[in-house]
């Protein structure tokens, strides 16, 4: 090889080294804010990579690896540093379907959630009565009739024994029953000549009288007749909601809650106290009033990565622990019913194809074998005509598939 050449892969080799020496000596530009060392970081990548420290700036991770390489981010002074003693450190969890608001309502509320007895109920209610004035309503969540009354739907008197001087309102676990006493009945004008709404079933005694049990749409006939909540119960329910996500390392939520929570997270974004990344899910009938949606939607001004509109949500059918799930085949523990389905094929098909059509995502409470394949069917239909991809609808539950 000619000497002039030798000499010039010596210069290209030697400027390699130095621009790599440059390289790898180089300290990060930016510092962070917290540093965890000593740690487990799991990162849950497709490698499953783990390291022993972190360094986070804001919102950002700008390291995962040793606890040597980590000082690099370290500005003396400024960076909080944690030593994690061994303890693990996860990704935020992403709640994939929760309502945020009703959670956070429920814990300023009665919570039958658990109750094995009659006797936990009557003391939880005689509790809150106790501050209640009298005519003022009693509203709680959580009871399970499989729990404390051997599966058997308790009924109106059990209530009226308690207090007859309050209209008391008691949604089951499942938020698809709600349990009333009589006077909430008088004053919604519940009475034995009252006809069951579409989608709902108004439950009797044997005489035809109303025995204070309503299925699905049935129980809008009481909810809507109780005062709503204030804007202060609503934002001690979010404050709630989101120490409770805290508590459990949820980062982010879909939530299905009243649009009036809206305005709670934009103040709380404003403050910087929005501890959760939220999408807000919107009703799906609202499909049938197709301009006043797309107003809502383009009149919202999104704050990226952290609050945004997202899917309609609907709901094809209910609970198997109400007996409102949609089957194909009676329940074989009441061979009169098949469910309560909210609409027809011919229904669900045509406002789904919309919705579709107009770009949206579309997630369906489908609980019983019938009601999924209802959902599946309109899912697939408008697939075929819009030809739409990527659209990622979805099923919320699934739970009997045939």
């Amino acid at each position: 090889m000619r000497p002039h050449k030798i000499f010039f892969l010596i210069l290209i080799s030697i400027s390699l080294l130095f621009l790599f020496q440059i390289t790898f000596s180089q300290k990060p530009s930016e510092k962070a804010d917290l540093v965890l060392l000593n740690g487990k970081i799991i990162t849950l990548d497709s490698g499953n990579t783990q390291g022993r420290a972190i360094a986070v700036k804001k919102n950002r991770i700008l390291y995962v690896g040793t606890n040597v390489g980590v000082m690099d981010y370290v500005q003396q002074g400024k960076t909080q540093m944690i030593n994690l003693e061994g303890k693990p450190v996860l990704p935020g969890f992403n709640d994939s379907h929760l309502h945020f608001l009703s959670g956070g309502l429920s814990l300023l509320r009665v919570n039958l959630t658990g109750c094995k007895t009659k006797a936990e109920i009557v003391t939880k209610l005689k509790a809150k009565i106790k501050k209640t004035p009298k005519g003022n309503w009693i509203v709680g969540r959580g009871w399970d009739h499989t729990l404390f009354n051997k599966g058997k739907w308790p009924d109106k008197e059990f209530l009226d024994q308690i207090t007859p001087f309050h209209p008391v309102y008691l949604t089951r676990i499942d938020g698809h029953v709600a349990w009333v006493n009589s006077l909430a009945l008088k004053e919604a004008k519940i009475d034995q000549n009252t006809p069951d709404p579409e989608g709902g079933e108004i439950v009797r005694d044997s005489a035809g009288k109303p025995n204070g049990i309503l299925k699905e749409n049935a129980v809008d006939l009481v909810a809507n007749i109780i005062p709503p909540a204030t804007d202060e119960d609503m934002q001690k329910a979010i404050q709630l909601a989101l120490a409770e996500a805290k508590k459990y390392g949820i980062t982010s939520i879909q939530d299905n809650s009243d649009l009036n929570v809206l305005n709670i997270y934009e103040t709380l974004a404003q403050q910087g106290n929005l501890q959760v990344r939220v999408t807000e899910w919107l009703p799906f009938d609202w499909i049938k009033t197709p301009k006043k949606l797309d107003s809502i939607r383009n009149s919202f001004t999104e704050r990226p990565n952290l609050l945004r509109l997202g899917p309609l949500k609907g709901y094809v059918d209910g609970t198997l622990g109400s007996r409102t799930a949609y089957l194909f085949e009676p329940y074989s523990d009441d061979s009169t019913t098949v469910g309560i389905p909210q609409y027809t094929q011919a229904e669900l098909d045509s406002l789904i194809l919309l919705a579709d059509k107009m770009g949206y995502q579309i997630c369906f409470h489908a609980i019983g074998d019938q009601g999924n394949y209802l959902v599946l069917k309109a899912f697939e239909k408008a697939t075929l005509i819009n030809g739409r991809k990527d659209a990622r609808h979805r099923i919320e539950h699934a739970q009997v598939i045939r």
